[in-house]
């Protein structure tokens, strides 16, 4: 999941909470079809704990100050800083190959 403009560690704990079921989130739960009407749900619940990454994009200026409290969440492995969002905020040329993964 890539969750655009992510600026701090409240709106990027709103997000964990939505995309992990309980303990690590509070996403609800519902019965369909990628686990078999809830007859696999703990086997879908396992491939989304191991399986399922949270990206927050980068692409402001408070977001490159809440970086490490915002990476600092369970649920988090990586950030997509935007180099090219962050660019027009400063009004310098883009860039188009410098998007950095953490």
């Amino acid at each position: 999941v890539i969750v655009a403009d992510v600026r701090n560690y409240d709106e990027a704990k709103k997000i964990v909470n939505s995309v992990k079921y309980p303990p690590d989130g509070n996403r609800g739960v519902g019965l369909f079809k990628a686990q078999h009407y809830g007859k696999k749900f703990e086997d879908y619940k396992r491939w989304l704990l191991n399986e399922c990454f949270i990206i927050p994009q980068i692409e402001h200026f408070e977001a490159i100050q809440n970086l490490n409290e915002i990476l600092s969440l369970n649920g988090f492995g990586k950030a997509l800083v935007n180099l090219n969002a962050i660019g027009i905020l400063a009004s310098v040329p883009l860039f188009p190959s410098l998007n950095v993964i953490l």
